[in-house]
């Protein structure tokens, strides 16, 4: 539970915040949004079709990147609810990430997503419900078959906690490095393989109680080959060490690490 109210992208919308470094991010939900509206053409039918559709985005961070996700959904719904000569369908949105996730920076976004909603549908567009639902999402979030879409993209692949340590108490296995390298033995591949089948078994398992009949779930996230090409995490890796060593960069271990990491990770 320690790691579940301390983790968070860097919040705000300074030049160091998520908001301002989530090109990639951006760029994959761009590159799968096609592939998306048309499955969600093929599992959405007539008899499938609701007057409100319970919308989640898990591990939204902030930003505009989760109402970009929202907004391509919904027009999806639109159309087919125009095409299948329903009213203007009825959305509740939750947005869902950690406890110290920026929530207030998302919902100061959504007057002006309201507004081009209304300006885009005019009278089609249906009411839209908007809320935040903090916690873990290898955990349990909503009730029973409740849920019509759950959504994530760039948020599955991250493991609940660290890998178990090895033999020697306290010592990473992954010890001087921020990523598994070509250096690391067979071994420790196995430890973060097995860590994630067990995280990804909970999370099928909570989203299947929750997800409603007929519901539909799409998640976009990163893999990785087994090869020895030396990869941009890896090079971070060793600047980042190096940067550390250097008596005269004592100001860097006065800075939030996780969000330094991840924002070179992006700019990378």
């Amino acid at each position: 539970m320690a790691m579940e109210r301390v983790l968070r992208m860097k919040g705000g919308a300074g030049e160091t915040s998520y908001v301002k470094n989530s090109l990639i991010p951006k760029k994959a939900i761009m590159k799968v949004k096609a592939l998306l509206d048309e499955n969600l053409k093929l599992m959405i039918s007539d008899t499938t079709f609701n007057s409100c559709w319970k919308l989640v985005d898990l591990g939204c961070s902030s930003g505009p990147n989760t109402l970009m996700v929202v907004s391509n959904i919904m027009n999806v719904i639109d159309k087919i609810s125009l095409s299948l000569n329903h009213g203007p369908p009825v959305f509740q949105i939750y947005l869902n990430d950690l406890f110290q996730n920026d929530f207030h920076t998302i919902f100061k976004l959504l007057p002006d997503f309201h507004q081009s909603i209304k300006k885009e549908r005019g009278d089609n567009a249906g009411e839209c419900f908007t809320n935040a639902t903090p916690g873990s999402f290898y955990g349990r979030l909503f009730p029973n078959n409740y849920i019509n879409i759950f959504h994530s993209s760039y948020c599955v692949h991250w493991l609940s906690q660290a890998p178990k340590y090895s033999t020697k108490k306290g010592e990473p296995l992954i010890k001087g490095n921020i990523y598994i390298t070509r250096i690391c033995p067979p071994s420790v591949y196995d430890v973060y393989v097995e860590h994630f089948r067990r995280d990804f078994k909970k999370f099928l398992k909570a989203r299947s109680e929750e997800l409603a009949l007929g519901g539909v779930m799409i998640l976009t996230l990163i893999g990785r080959e087994k090869n020895g090409e030396i990869t941009s995490y890896e090079v971070l890796g060793m600047v980042l060490k190096e940067m550390v060593q250097e008596p005269c960069r004592v100001w860097l271990k006065k800075q939030n690490w996780i969000c330094l990491i991840f924002l070179y990770i992006i700019l990378l």
